[in-house]
């Protein structure tokens, strides 16, 4: 009578016309096998395996004021010496820090708190998710201090990100990567079955979109 059976963790089965699948596409590309029974046809799975998906986190930094202007929404943050940002970085324990690239400046959301909010990708930013945050804090100290003269700013507290090491997204953001194509993002999308019935296995969420 229904198509499609989902057998949750717990053994319990749920009958359904239809299932709509929004895992993150990192939670697709390590889990498609044990996730799909029969498994996904072969054109689908080329195009989740030839599709990027990777991190950005946000470091959240408090402080107890404002160091920065009052008009100030954003900070860049320019090394006279790019050398040690490229991605071919051999040592990354060293210089993991030179990616964050930038600060936003966050509206008051409670009285008293005055918060940047930091950005950092790529394997850096699988890097820093293994690190303690007390770690974490020193380095974003020491990049401040660095990058403002004023070794007397020292922030409150900081709050990470670890999208990489969730277990259920594995990572950020989709993107389109080297070697994939428009039609790698129609695979993906394309509910099953392709023709013949009423769709019963769709897909959504964000590597589904076609321009975000």
């Amino acid at each position: 009578e229904y198509p499609v059976m989902i057998e949750c963790e717990n053994k319990e089965i749920i009958a359904a016309d239809h299932v709509i699948v929004t895992v993150s596409l990192g939670y697709l590309k390590k889990h498609h096998s044990t996730l799909f029974s029969p498994p996904l046809p072969s054109q689908k799975l080329l195009s989740i395996s030839k599709l990027g998906f990777g991190t950005c986190d946000k470091i959240h930094v408090e402080f107890e004021s404002p160091w920065w202007d009052a008009e100030c929404e954003i900070i860049y943050l320019l090394w006279d010496d790019e050398e040690k940002v490229s991605d071919d970085v051999s040592d990354i324990s060293k210089h993991w820090i030179r990616k964050v690239s930038s600060f936003n400046v966050l509206k008051h959301s409670e009285s008293g708190s005055h918060v940047l909010c930091g950005w950092i990708s790529g394997y850096e930013a699988d890097y820093m998710e293994t690190l303690p945050e007390e770690e974490i804090k020193r380095c974003i100290t020491e990049l401040i201090h660095t990058f403002t003269g004023d070794t007397t700013i020292t922030p409150r507290r900081i709050v990470c990100t670890r999208w990489f090491h969730d277990p259920w997204t594995l990572g950020s953001y989709s993107h389109p990567a080297i070697g994939c194509s428009p039609q790698d993002l129609k695979n993906l999308i394309e509910p099953l079955p392709k023709r013949g019935v009423q769709s019963q296995v769709l897909f959504a969420g964000e590597a589904t979109h076609p321009c975000y």
